[in-house]
Formats: C-alpha cells, structure tokens, sequence
C-alpha cells in the first residue's frame, strides 16, 4: 500500500514484528523476575517509575502481573488480528 509516497508494510508483517516484541518483552520480564533476591523482599528500597514511587516488593508484584498476564493476552490479541 502507498501513501503520501511512503510504502506501508501488509498487516500481516506489522503482526508478526509486534508478537516478536511482545515475547521479547515477555521475556525479559520472566529473567528479570528471575533475579529477584530474598534480600529484596526485605528491603525498604524504593523503585522510581517516574510519576510513581513504589516499595520493591510492589515492583516486583507488578512485573510478575505483566509477565504472567497482561503481556500473554496482549500477545494473543495481536495474533488474532492477522
């Protein structure tokens, strides 16, 4: 398809590069998951996320929810819109 003089890649394609990049983020949310120490869980530690400041213990619930859910359905969204 061309637009404005710029060809735009099929659907298809633009499908496949953003289930490649969610698993790639799937992925290193799992290794960094992974990673967690027993020392952190008691920590005190703060995480910036820029407008939010969390415990670590929170940052850490939120990754294992994005990892185990949210990147998983995002994924299998995308897959159905082939």
């Amino acid at each position: 398809m061309r637009t404005l003089g710029i060809t735009l890649p099929d659907i298809v394609t633009v499908v496949r590069v953003l289930g490649v990049l969610l698993c790639l983020v799937g992925i290193a949310i799992c290794l960094r998951i992974a990673r967690f120490r027993d020392t952190d869980l008691a920590s005190v530690r703060l995480v910036n996320l820029g407008i939010l400041t969390l415990p670590i213990v929170a940052f850490y619930k939120l990754l294992a929810f994005a990892g185990l859910l949210v990147v998983p359905a995002t994924s299998v969204f995308v897959a159905g819109r082939r």
